[in-house]
């Protein structure tokens, strides 16, 4: 399959895109203003995308499918979000364990500080990440030898690639890889949520904490389960995913903007988002429903990983919002 064309800057409408500069743009945006998006977004992208009928997410969001793939396509609005783990949530989290594992989890906290605003430009973002059928049509037969969790059979299931296998189908796409501050705005719906899943607690009290179905195996299909679809209209994001980002053991000195922190245009996939907490699942101790939280990350670096993998492509020609966030 032939890389796609790289979206044209001079060719997507400044004027016409601005609804997507943020959420509020968007919410205020005529429906002939959120037409006229669509069309620029198509100009800018050229061959091979086409508009999906209706909306995506309970923000109405367009969305576009690129048609040799079939990967569709939601334009996630700009915005501005604080990132990382604040202190009123680890103590929510804290609340929830054993002694036990609250001294793990407090351990493990710094790794998703100093809280820090961040600014995110509006973006393309994959609904789902890729499937094994796409995957393959993309770098051929999936490596026989690299360990897979097991989520089924098919081509409609969500594909665990290695960094390799990953980093050659973005490459031969031309798109990008999410980065983590991308990734962790969709996880919170642009601003404060915290939980992908909502932790319950089981009727057993032996068993560890337990989230909303969407967390299970349903979650890992190519079609959304009922519930897990976020408010932008994307799911899978319990799968456990790569990430763009090298890997940095506290956000000390993290960008300010929503970009790879990586050195050099290719990806360096250091980083996996969620842990993979829908393929762990059924749990075994307390502490595993961090996983389960919008700002856990961990050390992707292991040569022996396979991860799901969820492509992006930037929005040319909109203004970044300034909006003020408060500390964490």
């Amino acid at each position: 399959m032939p890389s796609t064309p790289r979206p044209d800057r001079k060719a997507a409408a400044p004027t016409a895109l601005a609804s997507l500069a943020s959420l509020a743009s968007w919410q205020r945006a005529s429906a002939s203003a959120r037409s006229a998006a669509v069309r620029a977004l198509l100009v800018g992208l050229g061959s091979g995308f086409a508009a999906r009928p209706g909306t995506a997410g309970s923000h109405a969001l367009p969305v576009i499918e690129h048609q040799p793939t079939s990967i569709q396509l939601v334009a996630v609005p700009g915005g501005a979000f604080r990132m990382g783990l604040r202190a009123d949530e680890l103590a929510a989290v804290l609340r929830m364990v054993s002694p036990e594992s609250a001294a793990e989890l407090r351990a493990v906290a710094s790794i998703a500080r100093p809280v820090h605003r961040v600014r995110v430009a509006p973006f393309l973002c994959a609904r789902a990440p890729l499937l094994v059928g796409q995957a393959e049509r993309l770098v051929g037969a999936l490596d026989e030898d690299v360990a897979r969790p097991d989520v089924g059979e098919g081509e409609r299931v969500i594909a665990y690639l290695s960094r390799r296998e990953a980093k050659r189908a973005a490459r031969r796409l031309g798109w990008q890889v999410i980065a983590e501050a991308q990734w962790e705005y969709l996880a919170r719906d642009a601003g404060d949520g915290a939980w992908i899943g909502e932790p319950l607690r089981s009727a057993d009290p032996d068993d560890a904490l337990a989230v909303k179905a969407f967390c299970k195996r349903p979650a890992l299909e190519g079609r959304p389960s009922r519930g897990s679809v976020d408010a932008f209209g994307v799911w899978g994001l319990m799968a456990g995913e790569w990430t763009a980002d090298a890997w940095h053991d506290t956000y000390d000195g993290a960008p300010r903007r929503a970009v790879a922190w990586s050195a050099g245009a290719a990806p360096a996939l250091g980083v996996v988002r969620a842990m993979g907490c829908s393929v762990s699942w059924p749990w075994q101790s307390d502490e595993e429903i961090l996983g389960c939280h919008a700002s856990t990350r961990s050390d992707g670096r292991g040569a022996d990983q396979a991860w799901a993998l969820r492509l992006v492509l930037p929005i040319p020609g909109v203004e970044r919002p300034a909006r003020r966030v408060s500390p964490g």
